[in-house]
């Protein structure tokens, strides 16, 4: 009998393996051998993301993304329609530039876009007034690395331009990987260019700064600078350390023959983490907030991202808070004062009923295309998250309605 029962035992297992196998096989070819070579023809799949400075046609932004076939693109946005108004393309000495434009920045009179190893120049006047779907001819100047972000500071009049490390696939030059005073390691550099008159980059960066891997975009502001580190579909991590630049440097880095200061960002000058949905892109600073822009909408993704940030919207300066449906509210108000009850015994003193949700008075347009009317409803506040042991990201990774996701600068 006990040999019977070993051989069905066996069996079972066996049945059980061959289940799993053939479940583990399905999944690989799933996620790993589809192909969508005509998703580009219906979606951008986004990049990079800029403020403009205000213009009367009414755009408040520009995003930049690549396409699998063609042109790449610029989109101008018009925020407070909700709409995307027009997108054109650039040409380098007549043919069309099919790059990944993997960043976009703006001055008051200039456009930059990251493509390749190089920048385009575009007059914002010429932007403005090139209809839907037209090309725009760029100067071009040499980045000096493999631009996958950008960023345009005005006061300053610099250029930053950075480069995206993950190993493997995304290598950068071997004096770019340096140790910290931590004993980690940074694997990337920003160069920092002034920009004339002209808008055209000098021929050396002024400086450099040393970052982390994985970067997909920089937001460099009067209180800190603000890293976007993302890759596939693990969370995004905003990175905010203390702005150091202008400081005193005893480190530089030899650019083509040229030592410039060379600024660290490690763990002596972090001062937080925000952990962000999946596949955050480049970041922009506007009005005290900072955007961050996610290419997991895109249909590139939409078969296996864990988490499609469609029309996601952080609003309020002082409040910090997210537009949610109201059954998601009730629950987490229910959660926080469970958690609350379990913690200290009796309920909060900061009750989070669902009655006192503030109601937004109008909910503005938002970025790519309108916000349903269901997105007029209560709201989560940063007391909620402060109140409670539950994490930021715990709201961030709940579905919501606006394109462009911003946080309050000076939460950072």
């Amino acid at each position: 009998m006990s040999g019977k029962k070993s051989k069905k035992g066996r069996i079972a297992l066996c049945i059980v393996g061959a289940v799993v196998l053939a479940l583990g096989i399905f999944l690989i070819v799933w996620y790993c051998g589809a192909t969508y070579p005509q998703f580009y023809a219906l979606a951008v799949c986004p990049q990079g993301l800029t403020a403009l400075p205000e213009n009367e046609e009414g755009y408040t932004f520009a995003m930049s993304g690549y396409m699998s076939e063609g042109a790449s693109r610029v989109y101008l946005i018009d925020e407070e329609n909700g709409q995307s108004g027009k997108f054109i393309t650039l040409s380098k000495g007549g043919k069309a530039d099919e790059s990944h434009f993997g960043g976009v920045a703006c001055s008051d009179s200039f456009l930059y876009v990251a493509c390749g190893d190089e920048i385009a120049r575009l007059p914002l006047e010429k932007v403005f007034a090139t209809e839907n779907g037209g090309a725009v001819e760029a100067d071009y100047f040499p980045a000096g690395l493999n631009v996958a972000f950008c960023q345009y500071s005005d006061t300053e009049n610099i250029l930053y331009v950075g480069e995206f490390y993950r190993p493997g696939n995304y290598e950068t030059p071997a004096s770019h990987h340096m140790e910290t005073a931590d004993g980690s390691m940074n694997y990337g550099v920003v160069y920092a260019y002034a920009v004339d008159a002209s808008g055209a980059p000098a021929d050396e960066p002024s400086y450099a700064i040393s970052v982390r891997e994985q970067v997909q975009g920089i937001a460099v502001y009067e209180g800190g600078i603000a890293l976007s580190c993302s890759y596939g579909l693990p969370d995004s991590t905003i990175w905010v350390y203390e702005n150091i630049l202008g400081g005193e440097t005893d480190k530089t880095l030899d650019v083509d023959g040229t030592s410039v200061p060379l600024y660290m960002l490690d763990s002596s000058n972090l001062k937080t983490t925000i952990t962000a949905p999946c596949m955050s892109e480049e970041i922009a600073v506007k009005d005290g907030r900072l955007y961050i822009l996610f290419e997991s909408l895109s249909n590139k993704y939409k078969l296996f991202t864990r988490t499609r940030m469609s029309h996601v919207r952080r609003k309020g300066r002082e409040r910090n808070c997210i537009p949610l449906p109201p059954s998601i509210f009730k629950a987490l108000c229910a959660r926080a004062d469970n958690r609350a009850k379990r913690r200290t015994g009796r309920r909060s003193p900061q009750s989070f009923s669902a009655s006192a949700a503030p109601r937004p008075a109008r909910t503005p347009g938002t970025i790519g295309r309108r916000c349903p009317a269901s997105a007029q409803r209560p709201v989560v506040c940063s007391r909620w998250t402060a109140a409670t042991p539950a994490k930021f990201s715990e709201i961030l990774r709940i579905h919501s309605y606006c394109r462009l996701h911003w946080l309050t600068l000076y939460s950072l």
